[in-house]
């Protein structure tokens, strides 16, 4: 969980998004991720990106609306994020720049293809303004429990 003593090696060691060029895809955006965790300088990592994560209602008709420690696409939107979903435990996958985002499981295949196409040479997406992070990434604490 963000916090915790892995989460922050997991951000010292390279894996949160913090310099130009970079491209960050999150199959399924978990609550530990920098995706959801993070922030880059005084804005939240996710503040004005278009993206994609397990959704509130596939939360609550499993029953983990009520065992998680926050509603993850709540969570992301109250944090400045442009949550897509499509329908429920359906593929649903997302590009903002370099950053791909599936909403579940059922998206991996998508989220492949988009990476795949995210990391050609040639202009198959526009690439033109990189996930950059100007001030070093600091993980976000945890929202209180709903």
């Amino acid at each position: 969980m963000p916090g915790t003593p892995a989460a922050r090696r997991s951000v010292r060691g390279g894996h949160a998004p913090r310099e130009e060029g970079v491209n960050l895809a999150a199959p399924v955006v978990a609550r530990t991720s920098p995706v959801a965790t993070g922030r880059c300088g005084t804005s939240p990592l996710v503040a004005g990106k278009r993206l994609t994560c397990f959704s509130d209602a596939e939360e609550a008709s499993v029953g983990l609306d009520e065992v998680v420690p926050f509603a993850l696409e709540s969570t992301l939107a109250e944090r400045g994020a442009l949550i897509s979903t499509g329908p429920d435990f359906h593929e649903h996958a997302v590009l903002d720049q370099r950053l791909v985002t599936g909403q579940n499981p059922a998206s991996a295949a998508e989220v492949a293809r988009l990476v795949t196409a995210a990391l050609r040479p040639e202009p198959a997406l526009d690439q033109s303004q990189p996930l950059t992070c100007p001030s070093p990434f600091q993980p976000e604490p945890l929202p209180a429990r709903r």
